[in-house]
């Protein structure tokens, strides 16, 4: 979505009334993105925080039952698999010196139409599909143990 921190955090509290894109981390993002630094009110206090996150590793253990059970979770594997890499900040500086930043073809993105509709599409969509993977987890695991899940 082309433009500022504040006009992402508008885009996420309209999606987050959304059922499809809705909902508590939905909303919670659109608060942090509108908070604005205490000491320099034009800069969003988003500036200032480290890009760089551990795990709890609930991804991890979601990743490992879904190899022992032949189920694919490709976009779980892919978020847990950022937040390694989030972490890895000599790894991300050495990268980051040998590439160069992409310039956003604003031209491109208008192009397309409503941008942030575009996005609201793909966020919901993606969600559907690391909702069903964890579902499938799920359903094969309990029929594998024989658990009572529905």
């Amino acid at each position: 979505i082309p433009g500022s921190t504040d006009a992402v955090a508008g885009a996420l509290r309209a999606w987050s009334t959304d059922a499809a894109s809705g909902g508590f981390l939905t909303e919670i993002m659109a608060i942090v993105l509108a908070k604005r630094d205490p000491d320099h009110p034009e800069r969003a206090l988003l500036d200032d925080v480290s890009d760089s996150v551990g795990q709890k590793g609930t991804g991890r253990w979601t990743a490992e039952a879904a190899g022992r059970y032949g189920v694919a979770v490709p976009s779980i594997v892919a978020a847990a698999d950022s937040r390694v890499l989030s972490s890895s900040n000599d790894l991300r500086a050495a990268c980051k010196a040998m590439l160069a930043r992409p310039t956003p073809d604003v031209e491109s993105c208008e192009a397309v139409g409503d941008v942030a509709e575009v996005a609201r599409l793909a966020f919901a969509a993606a969600a559907g599909l690391a909702f069903g993977q964890g579902f499938e987890l799920m359903r094969v695991a309990a029929a594998t143990e024989g658990w009572a899940v529905n």
